[in-house]
């Protein structure tokens, strides 16, 4: 199934993200809830655990102590915000894109307003 993307000057074609996805894929400004637990939490930064190979440090909004965790652990995204460049498959004109992948989906394709 593809979508449009109302927020971009022009027609883009997405792909739907999927429910859940690894914890690995979360950036500052995120939001995302934990299989078991539906809150919120808001990430304010990710680096890697420095003893622990695949786990990750999450700084949370939420929380003043970092969450040690397995890079692969699966949790639902609620808001992933993201900034793509996208060109036109016409014209190749890049357009940046403010996307929210759980909102709008994956950017695929774009045809810019131009045409």
């Amino acid at each position: 199934m593809t979508t449009s993307v109302p927020a971009t000057p022009a027609f883009a074609v997405t792909r739907p993200l999927p429910e859940t996805v690894p914890i690995s894929r979360l950036k500052p400004g995120d939001t995302f809830a934990f299989l078991e637990a539906p809150a919120p939490l808001t990430v304010n930064g990710t680096k890697p655990a420095p003893d622990d190979d695949g786990y990750l440090l999450l700084d949370l909004a939420e929380d003043p102590q970092p969450l040690c965790i397995w890079e692969g652990e699966l949790i639902r995204p609620l808001r992933l915000p993201r900034v793509y460049l996208l060109h036109c498959q016409i014209c190749e004109q890049g357009t940046h894109a403010h996307v929210d992948l759980v909102a709008h989906g994956q950017p695929e394709l774009l045809i810019c307003k131009r045409h």
